[in-house]
């Protein structure tokens, strides 16, 4: 009877750790996510996802009476997060909101000790990262696809009707609507989830060799296509920050030869300058800031500063509440 109970607890360990996985692929792929995630029905689906990791992570105590710690310190970070969700829930201005975010960063960290319990050995931390880079690379050819589809090809159309008129208008970036908002549903989140995900690409370009590594490198060339659609500011700055970075812990600690090292941190930082280049909104932000004429372009970024800055100062200890900042942020303005 114990090894029946026992099997069936792992069974049903093994389903919530299916589902979990089932519903951070669906929400990561599909069109429009964020926006979907408070419409019915599609809000009810996504707190199921979040109690599967909670339920996986309650498997594996019932189980086994015990979980894996992250190590390195970073449990005492976990529990000081801990702590300070509970002290900040509790002094929240608006107490429901920061009792449902609150319940989603617990739902994450169930997910990251669940997950961290599996990965027992280095093949499947290996095979985790090598998933994630395929669901990476299936995240661009969507994005692309929906944005090309739903918002590319039309405009081109719009614009040659105009041609024929005898207006010339070229394909601007500038203009909001016609950024690469797929999947997510906004520019900016689609270029932060590029700049999480290339470096792991590039990484798996460098260590695998024949036509694996080949699949990475060419989804290194989608994500940088991917990532030009957005024409996000702060994503291709997010990028150059990652590039520079991991390019001094190569040129420090690899055993790689500095010439070509060098080399292809030049090469980088040129690709880097021609995506700026090729982009018209890009491209004038830059050529503005370097005429000192790109003031306006960062008035709402240090209001936004500012009243951060009112919020936290207010309410230093405490804060004022996970999920409270859209709907207090004009009283702070």
């Amino acid at each position: 009877m114990n090894a029946f109970q026992s099997q069936s607890k792992r069974s049903s360990g093994q389903l919530f750790a299916l589902l979990t996985g089932f519903f951070y692929i669906l929400f990561t792929l599909m069109p429009d996510s964020h926006s979907l995630i408070v419409v019915w029905p599609w809000v009810f689906i996504w707190q199921v996802g979040l109690i599967c990791p909670v339920l996986w992570f309650l498997s594996i105590l019932l189980r086994d009476k015990c979980f894996s710690q992250l190590g390195n310190k970073i449990d005492f970070g976990v529990g000081l997060l801990l702590i300070s969700l509970i002290i900040t829930t509790l002094f929240a201005e608006i107490p429901q909101k920061a009792i449902w975010y609150s319940w989603e960063t617990l739902c994450f960290l169930a997910a990251l000790y669940s997950l961290n319990y599996w990965l027992s050995s280095p093949q499947q931390r290996y095979r985790l990262l090598r998933f994630q880079g395929g669901l990476a690379i299936a995240f661009m050819l969507i994005s692309l696809l929906v944005w090309g589809f739903q918002t590319l090809l039309p405009e081109l159309d719009r614009l040659q009707s105009l041609r024929e008129l005898g207006v010339n208008i070229q394909f601007d970036f500038s203009v909001l609507e016609l950024r690469n908002w797929a999947p997510l549903g906004h520019q900016n989140y689609v270029a932060g989830y590029l700049v999480l995900v290339l470096p792991l690409l590039i990484a798996l370009g460098i260590v695998e060799s024949g036509w694996r590594r080949w699949i990475w490198i060419t989804g290194v060339a989608v994500g940088l296509l991917d990532l030009y659609t957005t024409s996000s500011r702060g994503g291709w700055l997010g990028f150059f920050v990652v590039l520079l970075t991991g390019l001094i812990i190569l040129l420090v600690r690899s055993s790689l030869p500095r010439l070509g090292l060098i080399l292809s941190a030049f090469g980088s930082i040129l690709l880097f300058l021609l995506f700026i280049l090729a982009n018209n909104r890009l491209r004038s932000l830059l050529f503005a800031v370097l005429s000192g004429e790109g003031g306006g372009q960062f008035a709402y970024r240090f209001i936004t500063m500012t009243v951060g800055w009112n919020m936290g100062s207010n309410d230093f200890l405490t804060g004022i509440g996970l999920g409270n900042v859209p709907w207090l942020y004009q009283t702070y303005l």
